[in-house]
């Protein structure tokens, strides 16, 4: 198997080992990927040897910069809320498209590289610091076995005034709907070797508010 051959299966196996759970962190990717190039280093030509360990240097270099892509999914509008809001449930469910090629079957995720944000905005569509974003984790939903149907992935939260930081979020959307908080953005989190690996489109994304009318 020549260099560049090599290469592909490597990162392939990386990307599998995100999709599975087996690589969990990005030291944990940084760690499994260096071991990796550097058994391919004995398989370099004396001539490119220091073009292939600069390359191996950039890489230390880019994880430390490792930004998660976002994935806008949804806005909901809240500016004519004029009732003050009892409880928030977020729902957000993807589904796995065929792509037409041999799929690894995934029966968990991994926190850590996927999951879905509630992002707050105000007026002028900059978001409410005091509340940060409220993490959704998501979880696959039982498929029966040798069954076609497709992965799908569900996000789901609920939230209620006295529970962890919707505290901050109740301050910010107000008692009757006059709040620093215009619009509500879900967005899909994700590692790019995850999006390679896992192809997803949006089924569906609600925001349900319960709320007191006087």
């Amino acid at each position: 198997m020549g260099l560049l051959a090599c290469l592909v299966e490597t990162f392939k196996s990386l990307g599998d080992g995100i999709v599975t759970g087996r690589i969990s962190t990005v030291s944990s990717l940084s760690l499994q990927a260096l071991m990796r190039l550097s058994d391919l280093l004995a398989m370099v030509p004396a001539g490119r040897l220091a073009a292939v360990e600069q390359m191996v240097q950039d890489f230390k270099a880019e994880l430390l910069l490792v930004e998660v892509p976002e994935l806008e999914c949804a806005r909901f509008c809240l500016r004519h809320l004029s009732c003050a809001v009892l409880r928030l449930d977020i729902d957000l469910v993807m589904e796995r498209v065929d792509t037409g090629f041999e799929q690894r079957a995934i029966r968990s995720l991994h926190h850590k590289w996927i999951w879905a944000d509630l992002v707050c905005l105000d007026n002028a569509g900059m978001e409410v610091a005091v509340v940060g974003r409220v993490r959704m984790e998501g979880s696959i939903l039982p498929v029966p076995p040798k069954s076609n149907a497709a992965t799908v992935i569900h996000f789901k939260r609920s939230l209620m005034p006295s529970r962890d930081q919707a505290a901050a979020l109740w301050g910010v959307l107000g008692m009757s709907g006059d709040g620093q908080v215009m619009e509500m953005k879900v967005a899909l989190r994700a590692e790019w070797l995850v999006l390679f690996n896992l192809k997803l489109q949006m089924r569906s994304c609600q925001l349900c508010l319960s709320v007191l009318q006087t």
